[in-house]
């Protein structure tokens, strides 16, 4: 007869009849090995009954490199049968975390001595879990805590100690962390509330008489004595220093705000105009001239009047655009400045060709054409400018602040980047 712990339910229900048939209770045991020639009653003598364990390691159900035994551990007279244990020791496995299938049992111990487990996720077997002993204090997901109302033991190592219990396993008797040895930790007022909880511990003398215990410097005292002595900052006190941290930070950042707008008041400007919000209260201003494209650049550039007149304008009108180039342009004998201060007005799309000559603070005309155009681009929200940096002029090249905020915040495009790239640039930005 084969010996493991499928036989140990029969036996204990069939043990009246056994003590009736002699021959039946000397019936003796063919395997395992160890049990060989063992008879049906010694297993009634003691607790040897534990003795009949089924050896579940290597045949899927058990973790790898985990060893799982099944054994009887009591016969339970409320539901009538006896209870299985199944003992997983996983001190040898790389798991990090608890294994989805087990052996079926109706009480689990788990022995993870060899490693650590780092978060202590739900599992649907938890609710059989009566022994966790661990490498440290693992992080307790929410529902996991929930199922694990049966713990009866939660062994951790001297140095796992340390920190103490964390409160949400507060729901646990203090007795199931005493099991084995005291439970010695470093006491601070963020457990001031194990008080009231180790009282059950007091009431209830844990088994071997273990008890939580607190470093003193080079001693080591009675938890509850220890917190019920330390000086801990009242509430009141700690309410009053969040308080005044919270408005000093609050205060921080309004100043960091501030000088943050202050500096870059342009690019936050353009940033809130291409905006959903900005989008939403967009200006309505009818203009006279809705399809014409005003072309400002340093006019003494003669390589940029070939591009000009020879490519940008042509794909411009193509386009079905009129163009606006103010060389040419603006009636003979008129101020120049005033004319194309209207121009820029009534213009709904700008192209600034950025160079060092545009830049120049003698030119008059280029310096009063870039204050119109970033005005009219900030009164209307349908208008659009287009930076074509010819001269690959870096930000600290540029003097002017707001000529700055639009190469940081708004459509730039390098001159060195080529024709088809400019004019696909110029087409998504006006189309």
């Amino acid at each position: 007869m084969s010996c493991d712990c499928n036989l140990a339910e029969p036996l204990v229900f069939f043990r009246p009849l056994l003590a009736f048939d002699q021959n039946l209770y000397d019936v003796k045991c063919e395997s395992p090995k160890a049990l060989m020639s063992r008879q049906m009653r010694s297993f009634f003598e003691g607790n040897s009954i534990k003795e009949l364990v089924c050896n579940y390691t290597g045949n899927g159900l058990c973790p790898s490199h985990c060893t799982c035994v099944t054994e009887p551990r009591y016969f339970s007279k409320h539901q009538g049968r006896v209870i299985f244990a199944t003992i997983i020791n996983c001190t040898h496995s790389s798991l990090q975390r608890l294994p989805h299938i087990l052996p079926e049992s109706d009480e689990i111990e788990f022995y993870f001595t060899g490693r650590s487990i780092k978060n202590l996720l739900n599992e649907h077997y938890l609710p059989r879990v009566t022994v966790l002993k661990l490498q440290s204090m693992p992080y307790f997901a929410k529902t996991a805590l929930q199922n694990l109302k049966s713990l009866k033991q939660m062994y951790l190592p001297r140095k796992a100690q340390i920190n103490g219990i964390p409160k949400e396993l507060s729901f646990l008797h203090p007795c199931v962390f005493l099991q084995e040895d005291n439970f010695v930790m470093n006491c601070t007022c963020s457990l001031k509330w194990m008080i009231e909880w180790l009282s059950l511990a007091a009431s209830e003398k844990c088994r071997n008489n273990f008890e939580f215990q607190c470093l003193g410097g080079n001693n080591i005292e009675t938890a509850s004595a220890y917190l019920q002595n330390m000086n801990c900052i009242s509430p009141t006190y700690r309410s009053i220093y969040v308080a005044i941290t919270s408005m000093f930070l609050a205060a921080l950042v309004f100043v960091c705000c501030i000088v943050a707008i202050c500096k870059w008041k342009c690019e936050i400007r353009i940033l809130f105009r291409e905006s959903k919000l900005g989008k939403l209260m967009r200006l309505r201003t009818a203009l006279d001239q809705d399809r014409v494209v005003f072309i400002s650049f340093d006019g003494s550039n003669q390589y940029l009047h070939s591009f000009i007149f020879s490519k940008l304008e042509p794909f411009l009108v193509t386009n079905g655009f009129h163009v606006f180039i103010p060389p040419r342009d603006l009636a003979l004998g008129s101020i120049r400045s005033e004319e194309a201060a209207w121009q820029i007005s009534v213009s709904r799309y700008y192209i600034t060709f950025l160079s060092l000559g545009y830049l120049d603070e003698d030119v008059f005309e280029t310096r009063s054409e870039g204050k119109c155009i970033w005005n009219g681009y900030l009164s209307d929200n349908r208008k659009e400018l287009l930076i074509l940096n010819y001269d690959l002029l870096k930000l600290s090249d540029v003097p002017c602040s707001k000529m700055r905020a639009v190469l940081r915040a708004g459509n730039v495009v390098d001159f060195d980047a080529g024709e088809n790239t400019i004019l696909s640039k110029i087409f998504k930005t006006f189309i």
